[in-house]
């Protein structure tokens, strides 16, 4: 476990715009929505709870090339490979019922298996809960355990992260310049929130 400060995070959002289409909440009066990212991190809320829009948007795009005339292969993608940030556990217990539409069966969508591969996810814990948050009802806690690259965890002055998959332990190796080792007290206030957030 590592620990990344607000600082650094923002310099690792900027590089990783260089290969990425970065997006990340931002709040609005009571409102928390997907904005990407432009260099500013005005109203950004990369804690609290869920944004408005929902995560599968970023993976079956409403609007996408998926033929070019009547050649087999899956056309090239248009943009960049796209990395959302501040994603929430409840959201990624999505992918269970997306892969399981759209990846694990005999007639797979090749669009939505290249964007699962090619997206970056870096999650993070909710730091509060609102009138309509129900993960725990539901077997889900408000920290992210499986289905992403990387999660925050917010402490004083910036974040813990944990890695849970090649592309995201790949992704801290490469910038470790930005990252420190996690210290015991950092972890403590991480575990205190959570149970603040569940309780």
């Amino acid at each position: 476990m590592s620990y990344i400060s607000d600082g650094n995070l923002r310099k690792l959002l900027d590089i990783l715009r260089e290969d990425y289409g970065v997006y990340l909440p931002v709040k609005k009066g009571e409102q928390r929505f997907y904005r990407r990212c432009d260099g500013s991190f005005d109203d950004v809320v990369i804690g609290e709870v869920r944004a408005f829009e929902p995560l599968k948007a970023f993976f079956t795009r409403a609007r996408e090339l998926v033929a070019e005339g009547f050649a087999p292969d899956v056309p090239p993608s248009l943009g960049k490979p796209l990395a959302i940030v501040g994603v929430k556990a409840c959201d990624l217990k999505s992918f269970k019922v997306q892969d399981r539409v759209f990846a694990d069966h005999d007639f797979q969508d090749p669009l939505y298996i290249r964007n699962r591969k090619e997206n970056l996810i870096i999650s993070a814990d909710c730091t509060c809960a609102i009138d309509t948050c129900f993960c725990l009802a539901l077997g889900v806690t408000p920290a992210p355990r499986e289905d992403t690259d990387i999660n925050l965890s917010a402490v004083r002055g910036g974040y813990l992260t944990e890695a849970f998959s090649d592309k995201g332990r790949a992704l801290i190796t490469k910038h470790k310049t930005l990252f420190e080792e996690a210290k015991r007290e950092q972890e403590a206030d991480r575990d205190r929130l959570r149970a603040k957030v569940k309780a």
